[in-house]
């Protein structure tokens, strides 16, 4: 099942994303949030894609934010997660002031 996260930083980005997949297309789509070089922008990205490219702008300046060095702290607590894929309470890298202060959050609507 997959669900609504919004992403919020102080210096005003705020994004609402899907994660994770549905019960008919868990297979083809996993979304998960990623960070845009390009666009400045946090996107949701599908991991089950076979290319690592911005949904937005099309461009290769795309990291998951799986990526350690997204990260700007360590927590044990999650967030959520989709398999193996889990965002953690800590702050990440904003795309937007490039501060290492935004935060996920779960919005409560789930989707399938």
């Amino acid at each position: 099942m997959g669900e609504q996260i919004i992403a919020i930083c102080n210096c005003g980005l705020e994004k609402k994303l899907s994660f994770g997949g549905g019960l008919f297309t868990f297979r083809e789509i996993e979304y998960f949030p990623a960070y845009c070089s390009e666009c400045n922008d946090v996107v949701q990205y599908n991991l089950k894609s076979e290319t690592l490219t911005c949904p937005i702008c099309k461009s290769s300046k795309i990291r998951t934010y799986k990526d350690e060095n997204l990260k700007g702290g360590l927590s044990k607590k999650i967030i959520t997660s989709s398999f193996d894929n889990v965002l953690y309470d800590c702050s990440y890298k904003c795309p937007k002031c490039h501060e290492m202060s935004m935060r996920f959050y779960q919005t409560g609507l789930l989707f399938d």
